[in-house]
């Protein structure tokens, strides 16, 4: 247990290092005064100035206090209270400030009626779900204001771009809100527009990737999937598409697409901890590594980009500390004779060691294609074709394997935000088929499944959960020669990505506990509880389990083994690095520290 001692001590000293000078005024409290319908409990966790604790202290700030005034007053709002009034006050005495919140609550107003006039393309029910209203429950003016842009592109979707709405309250006992609303026409689209069209570029490259044409109707999805699609070409830093209203005509408008263009050619480059993939069968691992790449986005004028890229990484995991050398070759385009299906054709070399392995290299090579359907920003269903060759001659002697695969990854994510995740959902699957038709040394088929879930449960705190089930089928004992020499493409588990309690890889293990052993079916549960510390510093505390069996019979509550730990994690632009400390439920004295880049998921 001494490394809990060492991570204590050190957020302790990090605290003293980052303390304010002592003639800066902070926070000592803070109180309510008058709040008898919401708890000070709840209102704590909408205002930025907080009590000083252990970790953290906050110096005053007069701006700051208002501001908080105001989320006090807005939050009594939302819940009916339309004659609260919020006084904010003071005192300073030694270098510590009190501040007061002085609520005078007043009465609580329900929604008795909802009154509609002038609509006819949305229903009444549709309006009203919008801005999230109920009768006979607290009225909500806050609500009608947040939600009336999305009201808004309600309308615009259905081509009425000129919408005009006025809303009323009368207020009494309770209160009657009345909305008024001007549909106007169906608008259509009447010239389109190119503002910033490339030198050389056919503008064909720009009009095939819209959904619209001219003399169509106005409709926003159709609008926001184009901006998109021009994104995806590779070659603009911006593209927006906006609606200017015809002077000459009130039921239609001219589209402005404007455009920005990245640099041609150009050199990039990048470093510091990346998540790389080391085997199929291991979660990817973080490195410190760094990257350099030559791009031509638009090879003979066209729209196809090339990128030559070089990368060099050294994963931070034990047992995998080895210098992992890759040169990929990328071709892509967005079009394929004449149809929109994104493909990239690419050419990978790779140098490197696997797990534990002392003398020389495995060398990997060979291309794939690959096509993307993208969903949204975040989601999207993707396959590849790939051939490679894994040339192991300068480690024991062993023949070389060719794969040849087919994949298909398909990825939903309604997650709040990619890096600092709080609230949403994430659903995976990816299903692998070596071999069979395709040829090669080896026939199997693969299937890796899962879902992540975030949940808020108070100010800054999230609740984290995460289940993966993935199998194999149709594994032959021979392919076993090769796996922990070579290939690693059985499930394994342990390390900094799935279960932090057990060395990376070594979840089970054969020979006196020297060699990673896989298995055919795993099974991977992970719950977390995120919350801040002070500055850029986080805290975590987990609780996650695995089985790794060869018999889906096997599969059962009772046989999976536990962990649990704690962690720090250190905010960046690039998402958090993260400390963390596991032990093995069943060995207390087990402990083990992992260093991580991203949250694990």
């Amino acid at each position: 247990m001494k490394y809990c001692w060492l991570v204590l001590t050190g957020l302790l000293s990090l605290n003293l290092l980052w303390a304010l000078p002592e003639d800066v005024t902070q926070v000592s409290g803070v109180k309510f005064i008058g709040n008898s319908r919401i708890k000070s409990k709840h209102l704590k966790q909408i205002i930025n100035i907080q009590n000083k604790s252990l970790f953290a202290n906050q110096s005053f700030d007069r701006r700051v206090i208002k501001l908080d005034a105001i989320s006090i007053k807005n939050y009594y709002l939302t819940k009916g209270f339309l004659d609260v009034a919020v006084i904010d006050s003071f005192t300073i005495n030694d270098g510590n400030a009190d501040i007061f919140f002085r609520i005078q609550e007043g009465k609580q107003y329900f929604l008795n009626t909802i009154n509609l006039s002038g609509n006819s393309t949305l229903t009444d029910k549709q309006i009203i779900s919008i801005f999230k209203l109920k009768e006979n429950k607290p009225y909500n003016p806050v609500a009608i204001q947040v939600n009336r842009s999305e009201l808004n592109e309600a309308y615009h979707e259905k081509s009425k771009l000129f919408l005009e709405t006025k809303t009323s309250q009368l207020v009494t006992d309770s209160v009657i809100v009345n909305f008024e609303i001007q549909e106007g026409p169906d608008v259509y689209i009447n010239k389109i527009y190119v503002d910033g069209m490339i030198e050389n570029l056919d503008s064909n490259v720009i009009f095939r990737e819209l959904d619209f044409k001219v003399g169509d109707k106005y409709v926003k999805s159709n609008i926001d999937a184009s901006q998109r699609k021009l994104m995806e070409i590779g070659i603009f830093s911006m593209a927006a598409i906006t609606p200017v209203k015809n002077i000459t005509n009130d039921t239609t408008v001219n589209l402005v697409i404007e455009l920005r263009e990245l640099n041609r050619r150009e050199i990039l480059s990048s470093g510091g901890l990346i998540a790389v993939t080391v085997n199929e069968g291991v979660d990817p691992v973080s490195a410190l590594g760094g990257d350099v790449a030559w791009k031509d986005r638009r090879v003979f004028n066209s729209a196809a980009n090339l990128e030559i890229k070089s990368l060099l990484a050294i994963p931070v995991e034990t047992g995998l500390q080895y210098p992992r050398a890759t040169v990929d070759v990328l071709l892509s385009n967005q079009w394929i004779l004449g149809l929109r299906i994104p493909t990239e054709l690419s050419g990978f070399f790779q140098s490197f060691r696997n797990y534990e392995q002392k003398k020389g290299f495995i060398f990997r090579y060979g291309f794939q294609l690959a096509n993307i359907l993208r969903l949204d920003d975040r989601s999207y269903l993707r396959t590849i074709l790939r051939w490679e060759l894994f040339d192991a001659k300068k480690r024991d002697d062993k023949n070389d394997i060719e794969n040849r695969s087919f994949r298909i990854i398909g990825r939903l994510d309604k997650a709040n935000n990619p890096l600092y995740p709080s609230r949403g959902y994430v659903l995976f699957t990816e299903f692998i088929s070596v071999g069979g038709l395709l040829g090669g040394n080896r026939t199997y088929q693969k299937i890796d499944t899962g879902i992540q879930g975030y949940l808020p449960i108070r100010k800054d705190w999230t609740m984290a959960s995460r289940i993966k089930y993935g199998m194999i089928f149709d594994w032959d004992e021979d392919y076993d020669e090769y796996e922990t020499i070579l290939l690693y493409d059985k499930f394994y588990l342990g390390g900094s990505s799935s279960l932090r309690a057990w060395e990376a890889l070594k979840f089970l293990t054969d020979n006196d506990e020297d060699t990673p052993r896989g298995e055919l079916i795993r099974l991977l549960l992970n719950w977390e509880i995120r919350f801040p510390i002070v500055w850029l510093l986080g805290g975590e505390i987990f609780l996650e389990g695995g089985q790794l069996t060869d018999k889906i019979n096997n599969v059962a509550l009772k046989s999976i083994q536990w962990g649990r730990g704690f962690g720090v994690t250190l905010a960046s632009p690039l998402g958090p690095i993260r400390l963390d400390y596991g032990w093995k439920e069943d060995k207390p004295g087990s402990g083990r520290l992992n260093l991580g880049f991203l949250y694990i998921f």
